[in-house]
């Protein structure tokens, strides 16, 4: 699994850091049941590298339960649990039953057979030759540490910079890969490789898969000469809805809104969030967002409307194929900014898209805090 995420607070609500903790509760329940050797974790565990205390009590009971059902459990950092100074540990680093596989090649008997795991964490641009170098020398004294061989690493699907998922040597039966949000199985060096996905919905953008493709983690056999590739789902994923409404139809889009919330707060016990965008001209919005409420206040846990004014001639502009976050990154360092106030940055523009300015004044606030705290 990866892109846990433990400790994010979505919008800024407790229930949706709740929601985060319900879903890896129940990964963990599902994983001790398959009784599998191991849980592979590919990055981004936590959401910072200074998660809050409650996080950190998750993954202590976690340990706990696993290390019952004989599972090992190993890791590698990703963007978010990976500390930006050089002084820092990360979070994981708390627990000894845990496994860091960064940069190592570690090696495991499992069921007879020998199997090599060789991790690579996320790191910075700047460092992209370097750990090219060591993880490649990595591969090759890992073909002669066992027959299996397991790639783990926190990489980008397309990436203009740094290391991404095109660069990661041959030679594995099997590439366990984190830090995109979307499930995705794919070849690589003629072999598979998976992105499990994020455990829940944690953007706007994962909606729609999870609709097709649900949530949750990979089992992986490889006992065989090809891996078999199972998907586990997870029931308790807080339920989301996307939709375009017409403003002069609104009330009528609002009720069918208000069953499917109905429908899904009994099926899976948590009232959805929706993202909800209005179209139309003209538009009174102070109107709109008042019978929004009236209609749907009880039966949800948060509305985000949008609001899209139409004229004549007005089209719609796709950005989705664009890597926003490397064009950012890779033109403010051109202009001279450092590569962690560039990912900063970054983290700004994230924020900002998925909560706002109050998300944005929130994260603001934390690094200042961790600043000052670094300055004491």
């Amino acid at each position: 699994m990866a892109d846990i995420h433990l400790g994010t607070r979505v919008y800024n609500l407790v229930e949706r850091e709740n929601d985060v903790y319900d879903a890896f509760d129940e990964a963990i329940a599902k994983v001790s049941e398959e009784r599998v050797n191991a849980l592979v974790i590919a990055g981004d565990l936590f959401d910072s590298s200074r998660p809050p205390v409650k996080a950190l009590i998750k993954f202590k009971e976690a340990i706990q339960r696993l290390s019952m059902a004989n599972v090992k459990i190993l890791y590698v950092l990703g963007d978010h649990d990976n500390p930006k100074r050089f002084s820092e540990l990360p979070p994981s680093m708390l627990f000894d039953k845990v496994v860091h596989i960064g940069f190592k090649n570690v090696a495991f008997n499992f069921g007879g057979s020998r199997t090599v795991f060789t991790g690579l964490d996320r790191i910075p641009s700047y460092l992209r030759e370097q750990a090219l170098g060591e993880i490649n020398a990595l591969s090759a004294d890992a073909v002669n540490l066992g027959k299996k061989r397991v790639m783990v690493a926190h990489v980008p699907l397309q990436s203009n910079i740094g290391i991404g998922f095109k660069n990661l040597p041959p030679g594995y039966s099997y590439y366990a890969l984190g830090h995109e949000h979307i499930r995705e199985k794919l070849s690589l060096h003629g072999s598979v490789a998976a992105y499990p996905g994020s455990l829940e919905i944690l953007s706007r953008s994962e909606v729609e898969t999870w609709e097709k493709k649900g949530k949750g983690f990979y089992v992986v056999d490889i006992s065989s000469d090809e891996p078999i590739v199972h998907d586990i789902n997870l029931e308790s994923v807080r339920p989301q809805k996307t939709t375009e409404l017409n403003a002069e139809e609104l009330d009528v889009g609002l009720d069918e809104i208000r069953r499917w919330s109905e429908d899904m707060l009994k099926r899976h016990g948590k009232k959805p969030l929706i993202h909800l965008t209005i179209a139309g001209r003209g538009l009174n919005r102070s109107k709109i967002v008042e019978s929004i409420r009236r209609i749907l206040d009880e039966q949800v846990l948060l509305i985000r409307p949008e609001f899209k004014e139409i004229g004549d001639g007005d089209r719609a502009v796709d950005f989705r194929g664009l890597d926003l976050r490397s064009i950012i990154i890779e033109y403010m360092t051109r202009c001279g900014l450092r590569e962690g106030d560039a990912e900063f940055a970054v983290k700004i523009y994230d924020a900002y898209r998925e909560g706002g300015i109050d998300e944005v004044t929130g994260l603001i606030k934390k690094h200042i805090s961790s600043l000052m705290t670094d300055v004491r």
